[in-house]
């Protein structure tokens, strides 16, 4: 109740972050116009880790909060994202149900159907809104897919399935990359920036598998087959390459584990 009553919201209704952790997605090139200012737009991928690591602690003292520490906005990183925004509508959704809260389920549903006029069906993938929204915050990245958790819509999910199974777009032998193969900003195996990544793997194929089409049904159990090969050829760690299988970051991860059994 707190992301849905309290939180910020963008122009077009959706929740801000305060930081590019609260993400999860922590390097991803949606937030390139934010993190380096000087360098958006000057280069195909503007990301310098160096740079990156000392604007995310000049970043924690932007976040404004209440009397209590809560965070409520950021005026430096106001990124109505997507990605976030789903995830919160997701977990409302459920948790709505499991209590059987209506005004938690219409709070969800309110949040989803701004989600489902984020959708650009000639970059085929959700926008986010605020200061990236004619930027980065249209690079084509998986995480940028996860409305389809809540967005069911015939169209969209057919189109998000592509994107996800297409090995010259977003699919990969061993799992979805994060970033589209066409993004100047693609890197394979470098944190947040192209490796598939089993929790976001998991979460997209949910979200597949809940939309009632066979389209959907049917990426869900490719994603997810491809996902359990590349936990299994990377030893389960926390993300992988998603075209051989190169394990990347901490070994063994827990996530990897509980993902591959979802």
């Amino acid at each position: 109740w707190f992301l849905l009553g309290r939180r910020r919201r963008s122009r077009s209704g959706l929740i801000e972050l305060v930081h590019p952790w609260e993400s999860g997605c922590d390097h991803s090139p949606r937030w390139d116009d934010l993190m380096v200012p000087a360098l958006a737009g000057t280069t195909s991928d503007p990301f310098d880790l160096e740079l990156w690591v000392q604007r995310k602690g000049d970043l924690l003292a932007t976040v404004q909060r209440d009397a209590h520490g809560a965070p409520l906005a950021n005026d430096e990183f106001a990124v109505g994202s997507v990605a976030f925004s789903a995830v919160v509508a997701h977990g409302a959704e459920l948790l709505g149900h499991l209590a059987g809260d209506q005004l938690m389920l219409d709070a969800a549903a309110e949040l989803a159907w701004v989600l489902g006029e984020r959708w650009d069906p000639e970059r085929r993938t959700f926008v986010d809104d605020g200061p990236s929204a004619q930027g980065s915050g249209r690079i084509r990245t998986a995480e940028a897919l996860l409305p389809v958790l809540v967005v069911h819509e015939p169209s969209i999910v057919a189109a998000v399935a592509a994107e996800l199974t297409d090995d010259g777009a977003l699919g990969g032998r061993f799992g979805p990359a994060q970033v589209h193969r066409d993004e100047p900003t693609f890197r394979p195996r470098s944190y947040w920036r192209g490796p598939s990544w089993p929790q976001l793997d998991h979460l997209l194929v949910l979200g597949l598998a809940a939309s009632g089409s066979a389209v959907g049904q049917v990426a869900a159990e490719q994603v997810a087959a491809a996902s359990r090969a590349g936990a299994w050829c990377s030893g389960w760690a926390e993300y992988w390459d998603p075209d051989d299988g190169t394990a990347g970051g901490a070994l063994p991860q827990s996530w990897t584990t509980l993902a591959t059994l979802w």
